[in-house]
Order: C-alpha cells, then sequence, then structure tokens
C-alpha cells in the first residue's frame, strides 16, 4: 500500500508523468520511484523503458550504471559555442568511458580480451 501512496503523490500532478503511466509495468514503476531521485530522473527512465523495450532487469542494470546522469554528462552546447574546427576535440576529450560490466571483465585486461568477450557476449 506504501508504494501506492507514493506513486499516486509522485504522479497526481505532473502533466508529464500521468500519460506514461501505462506505458510501462507497475514492478518497472515501482522500481523507478524507489531507486531514482526526481521527476526528471522518473521520466527518463519510464520514456527509455518504453522506447528500448527494457526488462526489469535491464532497467535496473541501467539504473545502477547511472544512464541518466551519464546522459546528462553527455549533453553539450559545443554545436552551438566552439568553432567547426574544436568540435570534435572537445567531443573526444570529455566523452565518458564505455561500461563494459556486462562483460565480466577483470579491471585490467588486454583489447583482446575486451575483444573476445564483446564477441562472446
Amino acid at each position: 500500500m506504501r508504494d501506492m501512496a507514493r506513486f499516486y503523490a509522485e504522479y497526481q500532478h505532473d502533466e508529464i508523468l500521468q500519460p506514461l503511466v501505462a506505458e510501462i509495468s507497475w514492478a518497472k514503476h515501482i522500481l523507478i520511484l524507489t531507486k531514482c531521485k526526481d521527476t526528471q530522473e522518473h521520466r527518463f527512465y519510464i520514456l527509455a523503458t518504453k522506447r528500448f523495450g527494457w526488462t526489469k532487469n535491464v532497467l535496473m542494470h541501467q539504473i545502477e550504471a547511472k544512464a541518466f546522469e551519464n546522459y546528462l554528462l553527455g549533453q553539450s552546447n559545443y554545436d552551438q559555442t566552439l568553432p567547426q574546427s574544436v568540435k570534435n576535440q572537445a567531443a573526444l576529450a570529455l566523452r565518458d568511458d564505455y561500461t563494459f560490466s556486462l562483460l565480466d571483465l577483470q579491471e585490467e585486461h588486454s583489447e583482446r580480451e575486451l575483444e573476445l568477450s564483446i564477441v562472446k557476449k
């Protein structure tokens, strides 16, 4: 019952979240409500779950891997502020590291081990 009250309180006055209620399952909504901090993060994970067809386990992994934060960090104003000659360099300099947690690699691994693990999975 506590989850239902929190769900109602969170979605009741939000004109963007309300239409999204039927888009994903109740279990996914509860996972998002309990693991995410704010409404913007809730919207991100609901829309991404719907768009990409994430299962509950994939959604949990995305939340744990901080997909929302990584998405926000990937946003830039380079197109509007930097000259064409340095846009790509700036993007590469600030690009996030890839997350390969699903590959079960050790902290230090060779490029060959990475390649084999990617192909295997």
